[in-house]
């Protein structure tokens, strides 16, 4: 565990909770990503 990355991440999305990593971020903002390009996706 790494101490010094105790604080929260600031991301496009705004500042992130500590329990989700910057990995997690980047995927979820993937998701996001491929749903905005894909109209079918939002149902």
């Amino acid at each position: 565990m790494n101490a010094r990355r105790k604080r929260p991440t600031s991301s496009a999305l705004g500042p992130l909770p500590d329990h989700i990593t910057p990995s997690q971020a980047a995927s979820r903002a993937g998701a996001m990503e491929r749903q905005r390009k894909s109209p079918h996706a939002a149902g």
